[in-house]
Protein backbone atom coordinates (compact mmCIF):
# COMPACT_ATOMS: atom_id res chain seq x y z
CA UNK A 1 0.00 0.00 0.00
CA UNK A 2 1.26 3.81 -0.67
CA UNK A 3 -0.05 5.91 2.09
CA UNK A 4 1.07 8.95 -0.12
CA UNK A 5 -0.78 7.99 -3.12
CA UNK A 6 -4.18 7.40 -0.83
CA UNK A 7 -3.33 10.91 0.70
CA UNK A 8 -3.48 12.28 -3.01
CA UNK A 9 -6.45 10.44 -4.09
CA UNK A 10 -8.01 12.00 -0.95
CA UNK A 11 -7.23 15.27 -1.87
CA UNK A 12 -8.48 15.13 -5.59
CA UNK A 13 -12.05 13.60 -4.53
CA UNK A 14 -12.67 16.79 -1.76
CA UNK A 15 -11.10 19.03 -4.75
CA UNK A 16 -13.53 17.32 -6.94
CA UNK A 17 -16.49 17.84 -4.08
CA UNK A 18 -15.51 21.54 -3.79
CA UNK A 19 -15.31 22.18 -7.21
CA UNK A 20 -17.75 20.40 -9.20
CA UNK A 21 -21.02 22.38 -10.65
CA UNK A 22 -22.52 19.08 -11.47
CA UNK A 23 -22.60 15.91 -9.89
CA UNK A 24 -20.36 12.50 -10.96
CA UNK A 25 -20.35 9.15 -10.36
CA UNK A 26 -17.10 8.31 -9.46
CA UNK A 27 -14.84 5.09 -8.96
CA UNK A 28 -11.60 5.06 -7.51
CA UNK A 29 -9.47 1.73 -8.66
CA UNK A 30 -6.57 0.37 -6.94
CA UNK A 31 -4.59 -3.21 -8.08
CA UNK A 32 -4.06 -4.51 -4.65
CA UNK A 33 -6.30 -5.20 -1.74
CA UNK A 34 -4.48 -3.23 0.79
CA UNK A 35 -4.12 -0.18 -1.23
CA UNK A 36 -8.45 -0.62 -1.70
CA UNK A 37 -8.84 -0.67 2.38
CA UNK A 38 -6.37 2.05 3.03
CA UNK A 39 -8.05 4.64 0.93
CA UNK A 40 -11.12 3.43 1.96
CA UNK A 41 -10.42 4.37 5.57
CA UNK A 42 -9.19 7.71 4.58
CA UNK A 43 -12.03 8.86 2.28
CA UNK A 44 -14.52 7.35 4.14
CA UNK A 45 -15.85 10.58 6.01
CA UNK A 46 -15.91 12.09 2.87
CA UNK A 47 -17.95 9.56 0.78
CA UNK A 48 -20.59 9.88 3.73
CA UNK A 49 -21.32 13.72 3.84
CA UNK A 50 -20.35 14.20 -0.36
CA UNK A 51 -23.37 15.71 -2.41
CA UNK A 52 -21.95 16.50 -5.78
CA UNK A 53 -19.81 13.00 -5.60
CA UNK A 54 -21.79 9.89 -6.64
CA UNK A 55 -19.52 7.61 -4.40
CA UNK A 56 -19.68 4.97 -2.03
CA UNK A 57 -17.08 2.83 -0.81
CA UNK A 58 -17.95 -0.31 -2.75
CA UNK A 59 -16.60 2.22 -5.68
CA UNK A 60 -13.48 2.23 -4.71
CA UNK A 61 -12.31 -1.32 -5.38
CA UNK A 62 -9.95 -3.59 -7.53
CA UNK A 63 -9.47 -3.35 -11.16
CA UNK A 64 -11.60 -6.88 -11.24
CA UNK A 65 -14.59 -5.24 -9.87
CA UNK A 66 -14.93 -2.64 -12.50
CA UNK A 67 -15.41 -5.36 -15.50
CA UNK A 68 -18.16 -4.32 -17.44
CA UNK A 69 -18.87 -0.79 -15.60
CA UNK A 70 -18.59 2.41 -15.78
CA UNK A 71 -18.26 5.94 -13.83
CA UNK A 72 -17.88 9.53 -14.88
CA UNK A 73 -14.41 10.07 -12.78
CA UNK A 74 -12.43 7.26 -12.99
CA UNK A 75 -9.19 7.55 -10.57
CA UNK A 76 -6.25 4.77 -10.61
CA UNK A 77 -4.03 4.44 -7.78
CA UNK A 78 -0.82 2.61 -8.95
CA UNK A 79 0.20 2.12 -5.55
CA UNK A 80 4.14 0.72 -6.17
CA UNK A 81 6.55 2.89 -5.95
CA UNK A 82 9.86 1.23 -6.19
CA UNK A 83 13.75 3.04 -5.07
CA UNK A 84 16.14 4.06 -7.72
CA UNK A 85 19.44 3.44 -6.73
CA UNK A 86 23.15 3.25 -8.64
CA UNK A 87 23.76 -0.06 -10.07
CA UNK A 88 26.20 -1.85 -8.32
CA UNK A 89 27.24 -3.50 -11.49
CA UNK A 90 28.26 -1.07 -13.58
CA UNK A 91 29.21 1.32 -10.60
CA UNK A 92 26.45 4.15 -11.98
CA UNK A 93 28.44 4.87 -14.82
CA UNK A 94 26.18 3.03 -17.95
CA UNK A 95 28.87 0.88 -18.48
CA UNK A 96 29.99 -2.55 -18.06
CA UNK A 97 33.28 -4.31 -19.44
CA UNK A 98 33.66 -1.49 -22.00
CA UNK A 99 29.82 -2.25 -23.35
CA UNK A 100 26.48 -0.58 -22.11
CA UNK A 101 25.44 -2.23 -18.85
CA UNK A 102 22.96 -5.17 -19.19
CA UNK A 103 21.72 -4.64 -15.64
CA UNK A 104 20.67 -1.14 -15.92
CA UNK A 105 20.35 -0.84 -20.04
CA UNK A 106 23.25 2.13 -19.57
CA UNK A 107 21.37 4.25 -17.81
CA UNK A 108 23.34 3.63 -14.18
CA UNK A 109 19.75 3.34 -12.84
CA UNK A 110 18.55 0.28 -10.79
CA UNK A 111 15.07 -0.48 -9.91
CA UNK A 112 14.99 -1.85 -6.64
CA UNK A 113 11.46 -3.15 -5.34
CA UNK A 114 8.44 -5.04 -6.18
CA UNK A 115 7.07 -5.54 -9.73
CA UNK A 116 4.18 -3.67 -11.86
CA UNK A 117 2.98 -6.92 -11.83
CA UNK A 118 -0.07 -5.79 -13.16
CA UNK A 119 1.08 -4.21 -16.11
CA UNK A 120 1.87 -7.59 -17.74
CA UNK A 121 -2.20 -8.00 -17.83
CA UNK A 122 -3.00 -5.76 -20.62
CA UNK A 123 -6.61 -7.18 -20.53
CA UNK A 124 -6.99 -5.72 -16.68
CA UNK A 125 -4.93 -2.64 -17.87
CA UNK A 126 -7.26 -1.85 -20.44
CA UNK A 127 -10.24 -2.39 -18.08
CA UNK A 128 -8.67 0.41 -15.83
CA UNK A 129 -8.20 2.64 -18.43
CA UNK A 130 -11.55 2.17 -20.51
CA UNK A 131 -14.03 2.54 -16.86
CA UNK A 132 -14.05 6.35 -17.29
CA UNK A 133 -16.78 8.56 -19.46
CA UNK A 134 -15.30 11.64 -18.86
CA UNK A 135 -12.14 12.12 -17.27
CA UNK A 136 -9.27 9.52 -16.34
CA UNK A 137 -7.08 10.29 -13.62
CA UNK A 138 -3.76 8.80 -12.72
CA UNK A 139 -1.78 8.58 -9.70
CA UNK A 140 1.58 6.82 -9.59
CA UNK A 141 5.27 6.74 -10.01
CA UNK A 142 4.90 7.67 -13.36
CA UNK A 143 8.87 7.44 -14.28
CA UNK A 144 8.84 3.73 -12.95
CA UNK A 145 5.46 3.19 -14.39
CA UNK A 146 7.11 3.51 -17.91
CA UNK A 147 10.32 2.22 -17.30
CA UNK A 148 10.20 -1.50 -18.53
CA UNK A 149 13.72 -2.12 -16.57
CA UNK A 150 10.79 -2.19 -13.97
CA UNK A 151 9.27 -5.51 -14.96
CA UNK A 152 10.34 -8.87 -15.27
CA UNK A 153 10.21 -8.88 -19.18
CA UNK A 154 10.00 -5.96 -20.93
CA UNK A 155 6.18 -5.72 -21.82
CA UNK A 156 3.76 -3.63 -23.42
CA UNK A 157 2.05 -2.26 -20.28
CA UNK A 158 4.99 0.14 -20.16
CA UNK A 159 4.41 1.02 -23.55
CA UNK A 160 1.13 1.69 -23.29
CA UNK A 161 1.48 3.87 -19.78
CA UNK A 162 4.36 5.80 -21.99
CA UNK A 163 2.09 6.59 -24.29
CA UNK A 164 -0.90 7.93 -22.25
CA UNK A 165 2.16 10.09 -20.72
CA UNK A 166 3.06 11.67 -23.68
CA UNK A 167 -0.48 12.13 -24.61
CA UNK A 168 -1.70 13.49 -21.57
CA UNK A 169 1.73 15.72 -21.62
CA UNK A 170 0.31 16.66 -25.21
CA UNK A 171 -3.26 17.38 -24.45
CA UNK A 172 -3.90 17.26 -20.60
CA UNK A 173 -2.19 17.71 -17.20
CA UNK A 174 0.37 16.20 -15.16
CA UNK A 175 0.87 17.37 -11.97
CA UNK A 176 3.78 16.21 -9.95
CA UNK A 177 4.08 15.77 -6.30
CA UNK A 178 6.19 18.59 -5.55
CA UNK A 179 4.69 20.83 -7.72
CA UNK A 180 1.66 21.70 -5.36
CA UNK A 181 3.22 20.67 -1.95
CA UNK A 182 0.55 17.52 -2.26
CA UNK A 183 3.73 15.54 -0.06
CA UNK A 184 2.37 17.74 2.84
Amino acid sequence: WNPLEAKLVERILRRAEETLEVSARVGVIAPYARQKDHIRKRVAPLVKDASKLEISLEDIDSIDSFQGGERDIIIISFTRSPKVEQCKKCGGNGEHKGTSCKQCAGTGKAWRGSRFSFLLDLKRLNVAFSRAKCMLILVGDVEALMNSQFSTVNHKGHEIIRRFNDYVQDRGKVLRVWEEGVHN
